[in-house]
């Protein structure tokens, strides 16, 4: 391939095809060979590239880069599409025509927005960085469980794990192994719960320290995925099927070797690198769309931060004092948070440069949630998701330099056995996430464009909108996304999920106040660790831990005592009227030390931030008032049925 070795232009492309054909195709700039080809004038080696083959034929322009690509992984395809397909051929002629023609002002657009290309991008840095994070998150997200785990899904806890799977195997059968993948099958004890746990820690840390990668993050995810399976409602949050999401794709990153260094022997396939920017785009972009498909006011005139810090679930000290800003503030803030949802994202599809300012805003946006609430390690994880998206010549130069040079091969002779099972894993991963998850973003794409054409007609006239129809190619891929969802339906380990958080903004705080009592005289209440309750007490940071009962709580209080969801609330009281240690050392106090009450009541309030005055006057940091009983009145043990009858229809 000869070309012009005084235009920029040519040079940064003239590097993406040797990445791409290697020593297959030789590069050279015409002005060091013009005098071997005398029948080819100085204008044409200015105006085209031209590929001059072993026989001597010479083709130029777009045939001649079509050509070249056939000694790439591309082989054949893109001259047969060139020859084959009608008007390709004209249009990709007259497309090189123009781009040449203007190369040099596109050379000078492309270094602003790509800045210098020093060869094909590599991700050595970023993928040890990563998976490091990964491992980071697993333990933080292991440990927290793991001192829950007994008063949540234990034998004596909420919702114990064992009882669900015995009454889950008396329905359906050996169906319920497939149907709940969980290696608490082995031998479902609260030993097994504590192994999981431990294993799971003690395997984050091996990970962390670089040691067995794959191995590692092979057996994270499906330790992690049988106690999401186990803990029921408790694990049942988006972070946890984000996170079952990034480790899978994490494991797939992996190095096949025994260290996690900086080797180029086994470089991170790019098309993992590919699928963990679509992740993280379609995590950002679909968290903004699903807020204004809603259709929730607050949303859309950017009003929704005046609710948002004092209704989150878990509140912090700093929200309090966010919520203290002028309204005009609240609601730059909440237009600046869907420009970077929603427009930044787009940066990761676009060049090194653009995708560096991308991750840069995403990861600011991250901080400052982390900053005004407790998001548990979900904040943490979407962090570790931006890291891919900064190549290694971004990196400091002291990292670059421990990127070992360029060596023979690029898998360790003993790991070749497992190149093409992890080949095909690669691949099937991809043929399993693209389609179904390219189905869900676009949907949502479909119905935010939908919602924002009816807010745009007259109320009048809003019944006259009609859906917006996808065009027929597109029906084709929603078609193969809704088989391919179908087809995984009965493997849970293979969903491949839509995210979104806070889509209908809560305007409103409820809170149940849950007391106790030996004579129906006096009443003591039960305080939380986290979640608020006593006025004067300040809210606190407990991130990256998850307090799940306290979370619970608060969906609790969002709907009946007696909804579906809600059944675990029942054999929440239940251990408390029990006095169950495992469950009161989930909450801050226990008020009866000596033995449980004999009456429980449950009452609701309505919490809100105080002002800055009130709290000088009285030191408080709530208000509230009171909005009736949650349950309809005092219960007793004999009226609130056998945790495993209530939950799973067991007997006792």
């Amino acid at each position: 391939m000869v070309y012009d070795g005084d235009c920029g232009f040519c040079r940064r492309w003239i590097r993406r095809w040797e990445a791409l054909t290697g020593d297959r195709v030789s590069y050279v700039p015409y002005q060091d060979v013009i005098e071997f080809y005398p029948e080819i004038p100085e204008d044409r080696f200015r105006n085209a590239v031209q590929f001059i083959e072993t026989d001597g034929s010479v083709t130029e322009a777009a045939e001649a880069v079509c050509l070249c690509l056939k000694y790439s992984m591309l082989r054949s395809l893109p001259i047969w599409l060139y020859r084959t397909a009608p008007g390709l051929m004209s249009v990709m002629e007259h497309s090189y025509k123009w781009v040449a023609s203007n190369r040099y002002l596109l050379s000078r657009v492309g270094y602003v927005f790509a800045g210098e290309q020093h060869g094909p991008s590599t991700y050595l840095i970023s993928r040890a960085v990563f998976l490091r994070l990964v491992g980071i998150v697993y333990l933080v997200a292991f440990l927290s469980f793991w001192a829950q785990v007994d008063g949540l899904i234990g034998k004596d806890g909420i919702m114990p794990a064992t009882a669900m799977l015995e009454a889950v195997r008396a329905e359906v059968g050996t169906a319920a192994y497939s149907g709940l993948p969980t290696l608490l099958w082995l031998a479902p004890s609260d030993a097994t719960l504590h192994l999981l746990c431990g294993a799971g820690s003690l395997l984050s840390v091996i990970l962390i320290l670089g040691l067995i990668p794959m191995p590692a993050l092979i057996a994270l995810w499906i330790i992690y995925l049988s106690l999401v399976v186990s803990g029921q409602i408790f694990m049942g949050y988006q972070w946890e099927i984000l996170l079952l999401e990034t480790g899978l794709l994490a494991a797939l990153m992996a190095p096949l070797q025994w260290r996690l260094g900086l080797s180029r022997k086994s470089p991170p396939r790019r098309i993992v690198i590919w699928l963990t920017w679509w992740l993280l785009f379609r995590l950002t972009l679909e968290s903004g769309l699903v807020k204004l498909i809603s259709n929730d006011d607050v949303w859309w005139n950017l009003t929704a931060l005046q609710y948002h810090y004092w209704t989150q679930p878990i509140p912090t000290w700093t929200s309090w004092y966010a919520h203290q800003l002028p309204a005009w503030f609240q609601k730059l803030s909440c237009g600046v948070m869907f420009v970077i949802e929603i427009g930044f994202p787009v940066l990761i599809l676009t060049t090194r440069r653009l995708r560096t300012i991308g991750c840069a805003g995403l990861m600011l946006l991250q901080v400052l949630i982390a900053a005004t609430g407790n998001y548990t390690y979900f904040n943490l994880l979407t962090l570790s998701l931006c890291i891919p998206l900064v190549d290694d010549s971004r990196w400091p130069h002291r990292l670059r330099r421990a990127i070992t040079p360029p060596e023979e091969g690029r898998v360790p002779p003993r790991w070749l056995c497992l190149f093409v099972p992890h080949l095909a894993a690669v691949i099937a991963a991809a043929v399993i996430i693209l389609p179904i998850s390219f189905g869900t973003t676009y949907t949502k794409i479909v119905h935010f464009a939908y919602i924002s054409k009816i807010r745009r007609t007259e109320p009048a006239m809003r019944s006259l909108v009609r859906p917006i129809r996808p065009s027929w190619a597109m029906r084709g891929v929603l078609t193969a996304a809704d088989r391919g969802r179908t087809f995984i339906r009965p493997y849970p380990v293979l969903a491949v999920h839509g995210y979104g958080l806070f889509a209908d903004m809560t305007e409103a705080r409820p809170e149940i106040i849950i007391e106790g009592s030996h004579d129906l005289e006096t009443w003591q209440p039960y305080e939380f660790k986290w979640k608020p309750g006593d006025l004067a007490r300040r809210p606190s940071f407990a991130a990256p831990h998850q307090p799940r009962l306290d979370w619970q709580m608060w969906f609790a209080a969002l709907g009946p005592y007696d909804s579906p969801r809600n059944l675990w609330f029942g054999a929440f009281i239940r251990r408390l009227l029990e006095g169950q240690p495992a469950v009161l050392e989930l909450l801050a106090t226990n008020p009866f030390p000596d033995a449980p009450p004999k009456y429980i009541r449950c009452r609701r309030f309505l919490y809100t931030f105080s002002d800055v005055e009130s709290r000088k006057a009285d030191g408080f940091w709530w208000n509230r008032e009171p909005a009736g009983l949650y349950l309809p009145g005092a219960v007793t043990l004999e009226v609130v049925a056998p945790v495993r009858t209530l939950l799973y229809k067991l007997p006792e």
